[in-house]
């Protein structure tokens, strides 16, 4: 190979994390959009696929994104929350009078 020309990465495997700590390997080309992945994850692990928050490092990652963007490399691992809703506080309190 010449001088200064690096080798193309034809693909990497990036691990999908749940919440609950179960990885999902997928290989992907660098150049992928993610919203490919999202959808093969959300059909594997039968969750809608808006209910569904990826994040790399903290911070959100979107469809349009591609690895080779956000920089991840091989073996990388990208964590998936699963949006919940409900759980919060009720708006009117309620007390007992005695």
């Amino acid at each position: 190979m010449a001088e200064g020309k690096q080798a193309k990465v034809e693909a990497i495997t990036l691990k999908v994390v749940a919440q609950d700590g179960t990885e999902v390997s997928f290989k992907v080309k660098p150049k992928t959009k993610f919203s490919k992945l999202f959808q093969a994850y959300s059909d594997r692990k039968g969750f809608k696929l808006d209910t569904m928050r990826f994040l790399y490092h903290g911070d959100r990652v979107l469809g349009d994104n591609t690895p080779a963007e956000l920089g991840i490399e091989d073996n990388d691992h990208i964590e998936v929350m699963v949006e919940q809703l409900g759980g919060g506080r009720h708006s009117q309190q309620q007390y007992l009078v005695r």
